[in-house]
């Protein structure tokens, strides 16, 4: 999953990014997480597409991938919550012990 993460990144502009971090703890599962902000919606498609395609069940324990518009104005005080367009959850949520 780390590598289609961070090369097929690599191949995107993003308007902001919540940088992809790990979190390698002794004798833990290793923790990702992350938000990119694509400046062309078809490329955010692209990159979840190619994600989802491309990991299966079985690389991961778990993991929850979302694609999201938030494409609406933020100095409108009727901001409204960001819309989910695709949504995949891989593995148990509860085989992690989260904090």
């Amino acid at each position: 999953m780390q590598t289609v993460l961070v090369n097929d990144k690599k191949l995107y502009e993003f308007k902001s990014e919540d940088p992809i971090t790990q979190d390698k703890r002794v004798d833990e599962p290793v923790q990702m997480y992350g938000t990119l902000t694509f400046i062309e919606s078809t490329d955010a498609q692209a990159y979840y597409t190619k994600i989802i395609t491309t990991v299966k069940g079985a690389d991961v324990i778990y993991a929850k991938i979302d694609l999201t518009s938030n494409s609406h104005h933020w100095s409108d005080d009727r901001v409204q919550p960001d819309i989910i367009l695709g949504q995949t959850i891989l593995g148990d949520s509860n085989a992690i012990p989260f904090p």
